[in-house]
């Protein structure tokens, strides 16, 4: 850590094991830092799951890059994070917390899915 950097360790012990560590000098870094704790309620509740669950999927299994629950939990999040609109799906995709959100690594894993693929789940017929 650089001698002039903060760095901040907050837990939550009743949902998750390990300590938040916040450092404001990374090179990939995030304004929804916050967003970890609605993951952490999130894995505890289950309630993307279950959302996902009440959906069908009608697309070609094998042209699929994104599956329901995690189309349902990048919505979800991106929702509660003040990005109500699909549009910000593209600039989302790779931002380092939404890719955490979803279960891939920061820095390295696979874009999210983009905002064509967000509409086209948000508007499929008999999705809700």
């Amino acid at each position: 850590m650089k001698p002039d950097s903060t760095a901040q360790t907050v837990t939550f012990p009743d949902l998750i094991s390990k300590p938040v560590v916040a450092a404001f000098d990374q090179e990939h870094s995030s304004s929804d830092g916050g967003a970890l704790l609605l993951k952490a309620i999130d894995e505890k509740r289950g309630l993307s799951e279950q959302l996902a669950e009440c959906l069908r999927d009608g697309r070609q299994a094998g042209k699929v890059l994104h599956d329901l629950p995690e189309l349902v939990q990048q919505r979800m999040f991106a929702i509660a994070l003040g990005y109500p609109d699909g549009n910000d799906a593209n600039e989302l995709a790779a931002d380092p917390i939404h890719k955490m959100l979803i279960g891939r690594n920061p820095g390295h894993g696979d874009r999210l899915a983009s905002q064509a693929t967000v509409s086209r789940f948000e508007n499929a017929p008999g999705m809700v």
